[in-house]
């Protein structure tokens, strides 16, 4: 009696064991991603427990006509066990295996963030790398501008100290000889030549120091304009005249080329004066005997008023025409050059163009000559229907 109850004992055990082993298989479906193999694991241990449930029936409602066969169901029993124990390990392995592809996937996620923040840093410091060349390169313009201004400072500081000193040697010395009236009575033709000389020099020494102050007042922003209509026909004669003995004296022919029926022109006259005896004076200067200037004045609405002065004298090189035109800038730094002057003319010129809303632009040729063109704006033109709001218009310079 006792055999049969531990055998029935055992089966029970076996079933239980059996059909805790499929519900495990039927939980692990949910966790990997064997499903199909677990699910048919789950059936096949659910028949053995089916099975065991059959012949514990058996041996509960006639045990004598079932004998028990202990060691058989005691074996059973350990298969039992086994694969209760081998379904809970490679679920456990599953487990496992899951949380390390989770940890894994985690790992990878993070691991792309932190490549796209890498990418994304090492895009700023390219930016910022670009952002510094750029910014070097800058520094080094602003730096060979800075180097050039004071070397261009340096020469015309050089430059004026000979314009200054010369003038200034001159009067001094014609005076020491005029205080001695014994050996150059004032009635001589010494005397003369030497107060003449006196008064060229002054007025030299009077036009560079008129040019600095100018181009200083225009620079610093405190030059106004005093617009009134001007003769431009007028103007052009003016400043002709007033360079005309230098030029005669050269043998340099001055021809005047003016538009017909010129209307007026609304600017600063004594400013308009001197763009065109500066412009003439520079044409003198660096024109060769038997050579021309000639001056010319033109305008519509579409081209505003224009004024040129153009000479065929020893011209410039295209490559210098900006250190023309720059502020203390000389196409020739020697001190003993052959031509005398500032070098103010050309910028001084740019500068009240640029006052008036106007430009200045030169074009020239080595060997060929020169072609400055002053160009103001046509909001400048008086046409004959707008001159009857102004005044009369003016030819000079009060």
């Amino acid at each position: 009696m006792f055999g049969v109850t531990l055998t029935v004992a055992v089966i029970g055990l076996s079933l239980t064991l059996q059909v805790a082993a499929a519900l495990k298989a039927l939980l692990l479906t949910r966790v990997t991603g064997w499903r199909l193999a677990w699910v048919a694991i789950a059936v096949a241990l659910l028949l053995m427990a089916g099975r065991r449930s059959i012949t514990l029936f058996r041996h509960l409602s006639d045990s004598t006509a079932f004998p028990a066969d202990l060691t058989a169901e005691s074996v059973a029993l350990v298969i039992s066990a086994l694969m209760l124990l081998g379904v809970v390990l490679v679920g456990e392995i599953f487990r496992q295996v899951n949380r390390a592809e989770d940890a894994l996937r985690r790992s990878e996620t993070n691991l792309q963030l932190q490549i796209a923040e890498l990418q994304e840093t090492r895009r700023r410091l390219e930016d910022q790398k670009t952002s510094l060349g750029l910014v070097a390169g800058q520094l080094q313009v602003a730096r060979d501008q800075a180097e050039a201004a004071n070397r261009a400072k340096s020469e015309f500081l050089a430059n004026m100290s000979h314009e200054l000193r010369t003038p200034l040697n001159a009067i001094i010395g014609f005076s020491e000889l005029m205080k001695d009236r014994d050996r150059i009575p004032p009635e001589s033709g010494r005397y003369q030549d030497y107060a003449q000389g006196i008064y060229e020099s002054g007025r030299h020494l009077l036009d560079v120091i008129n040019d600095i102050l100018d181009l200083s007042k225009v620079e610093a922003g405190s030059a106004e304009l005093r617009d009134e209509p001007i003769d431009v026909a007028g103007a052009v004669s003016a400043a002709v005249v007033l360079v005309q003995q230098r030029a005669a004296a050269g043998q340099i022919a001055i021809e005047v080329s003016l538009a017909n029926h010129l209307p007026a022109l609304k600017a600063d006259p004594c400013k308009v004066r001197q763009i065109l005896v500066n412009l003439l004076t520079n044409a003198v200067k660096f024109t060769v005997p038997g050579g021309r200037i000639v001056v010319r004045a033109l305008c519509s609405p579409q081209q505003g008023f224009v004024l040129q002065v153009e000479d065929n004298g020893i011209g410039i090189a295209g490559a210098d025409i900006p250190v023309a035109l720059s502020q203390f800038g000389q196409v020739s730094s020697s001190m003993n050059r052959k031509h005398q002057g500032t070098g103010l003319g050309l910028p001084l010129s740019m500068s009240l163009a640029e006052l008036h809303g106007g430009t200045l632009s030169l074009e020239s040729e080595v060997g060929k000559g020169t072609c400055v063109t002053v160009r103001f704006p046509g909001s400048r033109i008086l046409w004959p229907s707008q001159q009857s709001d102004h005044a009369r218009p003016s030819t000079s310079c009060a």
